[in-house]
């Protein structure tokens, strides 16, 4: 690397930008958005003769929660943008410490037909949830808060501090990112002009596209957040929320980024549960339970009454069939044609074969749905699944035996592991000035680097899983 890309200090300053001991300066302003709709200042002057005085920055951070929770809960946005209003669980605890008075300004809200709630609280298990009316699932407009008291109380509760302090190798390069803001709006208002003609349901699409304009507005006004699941061990920031269609907008300093993804992720990664060297925390070099437990709670442990778990430990299988049929899935995944395999086993004689992502969404199916979901399409697609790999089905119905989510936190530790703990800390070390940045399966780098960086990924990924990764390339650019 013959020049130095780093633009900002990997010191302690660099980790004090976004440190939650930082002093909001004068100035400081954080974005939310309203429902256009709402005259807030008409809202709180109806309420002045009331039992509270709300302010008008604190009703604006409230109402944005309706647009920014959505964009970071993957969840929530698959729900709207399948169309629903879902509700949106707020947390009193989180609520209360950043706006001691917030159920004052949550009650005017419900009062004046703005909100609605479905006042349903478990312990420890589900905040009350609350959501937009119908009449006010428009697009939202930006505001700025300027109120320093609750721009201290936000920084303060910040749950970025645990990600800096993890992943400080991560997190300093993010000032350095810019998005052609012009183009992407652009992008937007296309995507939304175009989606207004095929459907009736206006208001789901405005409320997407808040979300959306959003995730613009985070990358313009450097107003990040990182977050580490505590499940997985996964890093989740401003990037890895985006819509995948807006990041091409994005660049570092003017260079163009690119994306090195781990093609087929989840099959290969699927890959480490069929391996006995997984399963020994002898094996120190390599990936394995122990390693990915380490720093997480709580840990994961492999499920109890799994016969075919117990095989690959001990190396003893029932019959040839269930080792030809391990060897037919490492092949597969080695040379990249898994989903090519499952697509031509599903594909009924004299019909258009699926597409990869129809493939891949039975794949993902078979790995994430629950084993007793009650869908006689799902238990379909576990058959289809089963017919062409039996064992392998076993092992993945065994690891979601008592939780249905177990098998997707083993995965994502895995590959937390891998890019995060192993890739990202090994590229930091060697290459302080390279900027790079994560998004789950793939790492992020200045486009004119690629190349070295895929080098590093493949012989890493090989020397810890003992597998050939495979990879796909996706330049940022428009």
């Amino acid at each position: 690397m013959t020049e130095s890309y780093k633009t900002i200090s990997a010191s302690q300053d660099a980790i004090a930008t976004y440190s939650r001991e930082k002093t909001i300066q004068p100035g400081s302003a954080k974005v939310v958005y309203v429902p256009e709709n709402l005259d807030i200042k008409e809202l709180i002057r109806d309420q002045k003769q009331g039992k509270f005085t709300p302010t008008t920055d604190r009703m604006k951070y409230i109402l944005g929660l309706f647009y920014e929770l959505p964009s970071k809960d993957k969840e929530l946005l698959q729900s709207i943008e399948k169309g629903e209003n879902p509700y949106i669980p707020l947390s009193s605890k989180i609520l209360k410490s950043v706006i001691y008075d917030y159920q004052n300004y949550l009650e005017l809200l419900e009062r004046k037909g703005v909100i609605e709630s479905d006042h349903h609280y478990i312990v420890d298990k589900k905040c009350i949830g609350y959501r937009l009316t119908n009449a006010y699932l428009v697009r939202g407009t930006n505001h700025k808060i300027h109120d320093k008291k609750l721009l201290r109380a936000l920084s303060l509760n910040s749950s970025s501090a645990e990600a800096i302090k993890k992943f400080p190798n991560l997190v300093e390069w993010f000032q350095g990112l810019s998005i052609d803001e012009k183009s992407a709006r652009a992008h937007l208002n296309e995507i939304f002009d175009e989606q207004k003609k095929a459907t009736n349901v206006e208001h789901a699409l405005s409320v997407r596209y808040t979300i959306y304009d959003l995730m613009v507005s985070r990358i313009v006004s450097k107003d990040y957040f990182f977050v580490v699941d505590r499940f997985s061990n996964r890093l989740h920031t401003a990037l890895t929320n985006m819509k995948s269609s807006l990041r091409k907008y994005v660049s570092y300093n003017g260079k163009i980024l690119s994306a090195i993804d781990l093609s087929g992720s989840q099959p290969f990664l699927l890959l480490n549960l069929l391996t006995p060297s997984f399963y020994d925390d002898k094996e120190k070099e390599k990936i394995n339970l122990s390693n990915i437990n380490q720093s997480i709670i709580p840990k994961l442990s492999i499920p109890v009454k799994a016969p075919s778990l117990y095989s690959i430990m001990c190396g003893k299988f029932k019959n040839e069939a269930e080792v030809e049929e391990i060897d037919k899935y490492k092949y597969l995944v080695k040379h990249n044609r898994f989903y090519e395999y499952i697509r031509d086993a599903i594909r009924k004689p004299k019909r258009k074969a699926p597409s990869r992502e129809k493939v891949k969404d039975i794949v993902m199916t078979i790995y994430f749905a629950p084993n007793d979901h009650p869908s006689k399409h799902i238990q379909k697609k576990f058959a289809i699944f089963r017919e062409q790999f039996p064992f392998t089905a076993d092992v993945i119905q065994s690891w979601k035996i008592q939780r249905s989510n177990t098998l997707a936190q083993v995965l994502q530790r895995i590959e937390s592991f891998i890019f995060l703990e192993k890739i990202a800390q090994f590229i930091g070390e060697q290459w302080s000035d390279l900027p790079i940045f994560t998004v789950h399966d793939s790492i992020v780098t200045l486009a004119d680097e690629a190349d070295n960086v895929q080098e590093i990924m493949h012989w890493l990924i090989q020397e810890i899983t003992g597998y050939t990764p495979h990879f796909k390339r996706d330049e940022w650019a428009h």
